[in-house]
């Protein structure tokens, strides 16, 4: 069974760049170490709101930081320092922003609550749907005539925990792509067990018999994850350390994929250091 197949990584950054949540956490935390206050007293709420099918966290657009943390924010650290044991709050609300600061001293860990903002409830306006869709005209402008596939990695996507609906829908429109494999990952950092590749096959019942569908299966839930080393870190540590690098690596492959040979393809996962040999017969520029 020979294949060509395409690798994609997905990941949430459209709706990090919508809801600015970690600038704004670096905002507020430099704020109040540099006023020398403990941030373990410190904690916050942002409101949100919907948009279509999409929430959006009601902070500061476009790195305008000084409409939240203003005169008022600074008063409100002021008095922090002078009345230590004096729990405070502060409430900022405009048509922009909705966040409420809380000094509660004593507290044991700071942090923050908000909305689940990396998902949409929208069938076809995801990023996991926009990436097959881009993979499948790359695949059919190859010409390659056999079966075609996508591999889709997890770089960081919430929705990839349960994507099994999309992508059924996006199979379920199309007749030039046979299957698509999803990989994500098992395991984190903190765990003691092994961080492990966990991979599912969705054929496409309107391309592929019966017995491919089945072979795909094996080769990919079964042989491929079997030979992949462990992961040397989670997804999130992995983005942290390529933070501020441009690393892509779609590679279109052609795989001679005879099961029980796994080892004639070559996959390059953030997560790894190592990469199965094998050899790559096509590539994008």
């Amino acid at each position: 069974m020979a294949f060509l197949v395409d690798v994609v990584a997905v990941n949430d950054r459209a709706y990090e760049e919508a809801n600015p949540l970690r600038r704004f956490e670096r905002e507020l935390w430099r704020r109040v170490m540099k006023a020398r206050l403990p941030t373990n007293h410190f904690s916050y709420k942002v409101g949100a709101e919907r948009i279509g099918e999409k929430p959006r966290l009601l902070l500061p657009r476009d790195h305008r930081w000084e409409i939240l943390f203003d005169e008022n924010f600074d008063n409100f650290l002021k008095w922090a320092i002078v009345q230590p044991d004096t729990p405070i709050g502060l409430h900022r609300k405009t048509e922009e922003i909705d966040v409420t600061f809380w000094y509660t001293p004593g507290q044991q860990f700071g942090g923050g609550s908000y909305s689940s903002y990396r998902e949409s409830s929208s069938m076809t306006k995801n990023p996991i749907l926009n990436a097959l869709k881009r993979k499948k005209d790359q695949l059919k402008a190859s010409g390659y005539a056999g079966i075609k596939g996508i591999i889709v990695c997890d770089a960081g996507c919430k929705q990839l925990s349960a994507t099994e609906r999309i992508v059924q829908r996006f199979l379920r429109d199309t007749t030039s792509i046979a299957f698509v494999i999803v990989c994500t990952i098992d395991g984190d950092r903190f765990s003691h067990a092994p961080i492990r590749v966990r991979a599912r096959a969705f054929p496409n019942p309107r391309v592929t018999s019966e017995e491919v569908a089945r072979n795909l299966k094996t080769l990919f839930e079964r042989r491929f994850t079997s030979v992949l080393p462990d992961a040397t870190d989670d997804i999130t540590n992995a983005l942290n350390h390529l933070q501020g690098k441009h690393r892509a690596s779609a590679w279109v492959t052609m795989v001679d994929g005879v099961l029980g040979e796994t080892s004639t393809c070559e996959f390059h996962l953030a997560p790894f250091t190592n990469s199965l040999p094998g050899r790559c017969l096509a590539m994008p520029s």
